[in-house]
């Protein structure tokens, strides 16, 4: 049982790792003021100590002003996703 503790309390941790692995990605496109235009981008970023992948998808709303934004975060090379944060970007006023 000492075992499965250590487990799922490490598994906790790279879940809260990859939210703000997520969350650094929303919060930089909203500082940034983009707009990106409706397609998947992937990178990696370093944070506590690995690498982390994370893939981002824009989509159009039924609002032309606003872009949909689904990031989904994994650890290193693994295959399921640990975060998955959605959220919306709205274009800047000139």
């Amino acid at each position: 049982s000492m075992g499965q503790a250590i487990d799922l309390t490490a598994n906790l941790r790279d879940r809260q790792v990859a939210l703000w692995v997520a969350q650094n990605r929303l919060a930089q496109h909203q500082l940034q003021r983009d707009f990106p235009s409706t397609d998947t981008t992937e990178g990696t970023v370093e944070m506590g100590g690995r690498e982390w992948r994370w893939r981002e998808q824009v989509s159009a709303t039924p609002e032309p002003a606003l872009r949909r934004i689904e990031i989904e975060v994994r650890a290193g090379t693994e295959a399921s996703y640990l975060a998955r944060l959605v959220g919306f970007l709205e274009r800047a006023n000139p």
